[in-house]
């Protein structure tokens, strides 16, 4: 039993790389990264709206819906890389006749 216990102890440890690892790390990478743009994304583009905040309307949703809709038709690499104004344009404008924009109405 004992020379059983100090051949396990001596013996080298093998660092695992399956192939299942490394599915398993990019798959997190992808969850993470892909939550994290959803957040900045939709912070950025609510904080970006000036003219909409200036005139009281509320573009959450709008963000929101632009935002899902890269998250659904984008790989993490093309989140990577600039959006190209045409994408977002179109995106918007949908998202726009999707989610009309709402005033904010201020609380007493």
């Amino acid at each position: 039993m004992m020379i059983a216990v100090l051949v396990l102890l001596i013996a080298p440890i093998q660092p695992t790389t399956s192939s299942e690892d490394q599915a398993a790390y990019d798959e997190a990478f992808e969850k993470s990264f892909r939550s994290s743009f959803r957040t900045r994304s939709i912070e950025g583009c609510v904080s970006s709206a000036t003219s909409a905040a200036a005139a009281k309307i509320d573009t959450t949703r709008i963000c929101v819906c632009v935002t899902d809709r890269l998250l659904a038709t984008k790989s993490v690499k093309e989140l990577g890389l600039p959006i190209p104004g045409d994408d977002l344009l179109s995106l918007s404008m949908t998202c726009i006749k999707e989610h009309p924009p709402k005033a904010v109405v201020p609380t007493p």
